[in-house]
């Protein structure tokens, strides 16, 4: 029998194979084998998840998020209800694949399930690989991910993202993110391109920004109080605290632990073995025993959005289209994440523990320092024309530093900062001093501050601190013998700071000066007139003493004796104030009639209006003349 000689592989590219075979036949044994394809997606849903003493509600709570997954018979539109969920939890207890919990009607899965799930799943799909680039690649770049990142953190610190009542983004906080990471990107092909593949879709930068944000809030890093994007305090320690490889690690988790389309955590083990060009078509039809709709695999835009951009962004994959077929490849961080993320958790460990380890591990290290490294001192290169040249190598709490009160103006192969004094002065607003900035950049800076960016930084610094405005409040008398008597007595000598007007004083601490004054038997109205009131009320215009002037309406009927047009009030006051006699008037307070006597009476100019002043006791009373219903002598 003579031995056949082996083909050499062609070097022309071969056509992508038709991705509809039938999954192989599995072993009969393995209770995974026998699962149909909406079971097998919820168990690998629970196997990420790895539950612990949950109760029956936790998984229903799990599964009955968004059910999206590829558009398949078996899938699209799926709702599981609770009797569905019990009668497949009750299957996998037979099995002895979910075990009673340590405490009373929980559920735990059993350990070695976990780790014997991936290791079924990853074998799957190993002899399917299919030798042929992709006509279109669309590479991964963590530096494109990592870049984003610290820029969204900056652009947040500063105050820049404001956000609508109807909880969107402002027109001018969406301008400046697009004209920033568009300036800053550094792949021609921009992650995230199916989302705008339809009309009025945001733009690729903004829908980097919204992924970032969408991530950094439930990791509790930011919040929205009023009307604007802020760090947390926990947000703020760890971006200033925390390596940045360590937030990485955090983010990354974050998104493999929180995809919508359950199938993801079906395909992803079986995917995490292909270093090479892997035909997508051939893994989901062995993920999904059989995939029966993959004649236009490529338009399916569920793929790319919810898997294949995201693992791409991250630095995770590369993908590829080649004919009606989607080709990929894990790059190496993405295997190493990948290997430790479906890792076999310990027993009793969260459902998410594996973050802290391995953003330590030396050699997650060492990858993310190959692919995105740091050096061990930050020297910058300042230049006379104020701008900053800045390796790109440089920590991120130095980039933190300088954006503060810096411009990042160009992202090249050297990050260019430039010095404007609009945000320097911001800085310096933000309560960063001159002294600090001038430290630091001498402290980056290998060679002396030229002098010419010194002594700018200095002028623009002088220029800063010259006014400042003071938080005082206005004190308005009725009479100015009574401004006199605050003004110079003693115990409320603390309080009053000087005369603004004859009848007006300027205090602070006004409440504490309250109480003194209704301790002395001056009792102030309660409110406080603001200034929109006061001009209000500085605009009413004086009583008309036009005889003509039409009566007021009353709600008594009209006497002889009785006052009642603004020229008979006013005759009849002059009287009353040159006998020194009482008079019993009418006055119209919030649409009702009340009626008062008072003695002695004035008319004083108050506010810009004529005002009828009465003194009872120690009490002064202030009423408006336009508001006189009628008036008569006692």
């Amino acid at each position: 029998m003579t031995k056949q000689k082996k083909k050499r592989p062609s070097k022309k590219p071969a056509k992508a194979p038709v991705p509809f075979k039938r999954e192989p036949q599995l072993s009969a044994h393995s209770p995974f084998a026998k699962m149909a394809a909406v079971e097998r997606i919820m168990f690998a849903h629970y196997a990420v998840k790895h539950p612990v003493n949950w109760r029956i509600q936790e998984f229903f709570r799990q599964g009955s998020g968004q059910f999206q997954d590829f558009e398949t018979n078996q899938l699209n539109g799926f709702i599981m209800d609770m009797y569905d969920l019990s009668k497949m939890i009750d299957s996998w207890q037979k099995q002895g694949l979910i075990v009673n919990g340590t405490e009373k009607e929980t559920l735990t899965l059993r350990s070695e399930v976990q780790e014997n799930f991936w290791q079924w799943l990853a074998n799957k799909n190993t002899e399917w690989r299919t030798n042929v680039v992709p006509e279109i690649i669309h590479p991964a770049s963590v530096t494109e991910f990592m870049e984003d990142f610290v820029t969204t953190i900056t652009v947040i610190r500063r105050g820049s993202v404001k956000i609508t009542q109807a909880n969107n983004l402002a027109k001018t906080t969406i301008k400046e993110i697009e004209g920033i990471l568009t300036r800053n990107s550094t792949l021609e092909t921009a992650a995230f391109s199916t989302i705008v593949a339809t009309e009025g879709a945001p733009s690729p930068s903004l829908s980097r920004f919204v992924f970032l944000s969408n991530h950094l809030y439930p990791l509790n890093m930011i919040h929205s109080p009023f009307g604007s994007v802020q760090f947390t305090a926990h947000g703020e320690s760890l971006i200033t605290q925390e390596h940045p490889y360590a937030l990485y690690a955090s983010f990354v988790e974050h998104v493999l632990n929180h995809f919508v389309v359950k199938g993801i955590f079906l395909l992803l083990p079986i995917m995490k073995e292909a270093t090479d060009w892997t035909s997508l078509g051939y893994t989901l039809d062995s993920a999904f025993a059989p995939y029966d709709r993959l004649e236009k695999l490529g338009e399916i835009p569920l793929l790319k959005r919810h898997l294949l951009e995201p693992l791409q962004y991250l630095g995770l994959m590369d993908w590829g289209e080649y004919d009606k077929d989607l080709l990929f490849r894990l790059t190496p961080l993405g295997q190493l994440v990948l290997k430790h993320f479906f890792k076999a958790r310990p027993k009793n460990a969260p459902s998410s523990p594996w973050f802290h380890s391995f953003s330590q591990a030396a050699d997650f290290q060492k990858v993310m320092a190959e692919v995105y490294p740091f050096l061990a001192k930050d020297t910058a290169y300042i230049q006379p024309n104020f701008e900053i040249l800045l390796p790109r190598a440089a920590s991120w709490a130095t980039r933190l530093n300088l954006d503060r009160y810096a411009v990042l103006a160009n992202q090249d192969h050297m990050l260019t900062y430039r010095l404007e004094k609009i945000h320097f002065l911001e800085a310096l607003k933000k309560g960063t001093s001159l002294s600090l900035i001038l430290a630091e950049l001498q402290s980056l800076s290998s060679n002396p501050l030229p002098d010419n960016v010194r002594l700018t930084l200095e002028e623009w610094g002088a220029s800063f601190g010259q006014a400042q405005f003071l938080e005082l409040s206005l004190l308005e008398c009725a009479t100015p013998e009574l401004a006199v008597s605050i003004g110079s007595g003693k115990r409320y000598h603390d309080y009053v700071l000087g005369f603004y007007s004859p009848t007006t004083l300027i205090i602070r601490e006004r409440e504490k000066l309250r109480k003194l004054l209704e301790t002395s038997g001056i009792y102030p109205e309660p409110e406080y007139l603001d200034g929109a009131g006061a001009a209000r009320r500085s605009q009413a215009s004086e009583v008309s003493s036009d005889p003509e002037s039409p009566p007021l309406q009353t709600d008594k009927p009209p006497m002889a004796h009785r006052a009642q047009t603004p020229g008979e009030i006013k005759e009849i006051l002059k009287q009353a104030i040159t006998a020194q006699i009482s008079v019993r008037f009418a006055y119209e307070n919030n649409g009702t009639i009340r009626q008062t006597k008072v003695l002695p009476l004035e008319i004083q100019n108050v506010y810009g209006a004529n005002h009828l002043v009465g003194q009872r006791g120690n009490s002064t009373t202030l009423y408006k003349l336009k508001d006189m219903q009628w008036l008569e002598k006692v």
